[in-house]
Formats: C-alpha cells, sequence, structure tokens
C-alpha cells in the first residue's frame, strides 16, 4: 500500500471518500425534499442550503477528484430529490416513469454546480489548512521508478 499526505493509505483514502458520499446522499436528500416542502419557492433560498454544504464537503475532501466527486453526487441527488418532491401531480405508473426521466437533466445541471462548488470548497479549505499549519506537505517520499530488466 503506498501512502498517502498524513500517512493515511490509500484504503483509508477511499473509506474516508465513501463516507463522505454517503454523508452527501443523505444530506443532499435531506435538503432537495425539505427545500420543496418547507421553503418558499422561486426564491434563492431554496438553492442557498444547497451551496453552503456543497462548500463545506468540499473543503472536508483532501483530493481534488474526492470533492469533485462528493459535490457532483450532492448536487445531483439535491436537485432530483428536490424536484421529484417538488410535483405535486398525484402519481401514476406512466407519469412516474416520465417524471424519472425527465428530471434527469435539470439534475445533471445540479450535479455540475455541486462538482463546482465542492472545488472552490476543497480550494478554500486547503487555502485555510495550509495557513493554519494542520495539513502535511505534499509527500516526496514517493519510490522513484526504476527499469525492468
Amino acid at each position: 500500500m503506498t501512502g498517502t499526505p498524513g500517512g493515511a493509505t490509500q484504503a483509508d483514502s477511499r473509506a474516508s471518500t465513501l463516507w463522505r458520499l454517503a454523508a452527501a446522499v443523505a444530506l443532499a436528500a435531506a435538503l432537495g425534499l425539505g427545500s420543496a416542502l418547507w421553503l418558499p419557492q422561486g426564491t434563492a433560498l431554496v438553492t442557498i442550503p444547497w451551496g453552503v454544504a456543497a462548500l463545506l464537503l468540499g473543503a472536508t475532501c483532501r483530493s481534488t477528484r474526492a470533492a469533485l466527486a462528493v459535490g457532483a453526487v450532492f448536487g445531483f441527488v439535491a436537485a432530483y430529490a428536490y424536484l421529484w418532491s417538488d410535483d405535486r401531480a398525484l402519481p401514476s405508473g406512466a407519469r412516474l416513469v416520465q417524471l424519472a426521466l425527465v428530471i434527469l437533466i435539470p439534475a445533471a445541471f445540479g450535479l455540475c454546480c455541486g462538482a463546482l462548488a465542492a472545488w472552490v470548497g476543497h480550494l478554500a479549505g486547503r487555502a485555510i489548512r495550509r495557513r493554519s499549519g494542520s495539513s502535511a506537505p505534499d509527500p516526496v517520499d514517493r519510490r522513484p521508478r526504476t527499469p525492468r530488466g
């Protein structure tokens, strides 16, 4: 196993990313449903909590790849849950299939927005960690490649 910054192994890093993804899904579903049910529709109040949550999720990630993945999943699930629960029509079988497919396009926009917000949060979190001295420097102890032969 190779090491990552701070002495964590790649398996530990993957496990923490999976936990962040699970937390992002749960938080996004709660915010999406809550926004559709309790916040005034047609205002920025609906998406402000989503942006703040995506920024914070991105700030907790140590790698850019993890921040983009967590943000993308968060944005997609939040938009999908919001749009799904915002439809007040009585569902029929055909309506459910139609709704599930139609919501995919705006939810893909939510995916892009979530990834962007998490990336910005990651950059801010990285700058804060550097300034406070709480992050380990980039690893320099990588094993050099040796020629096979």
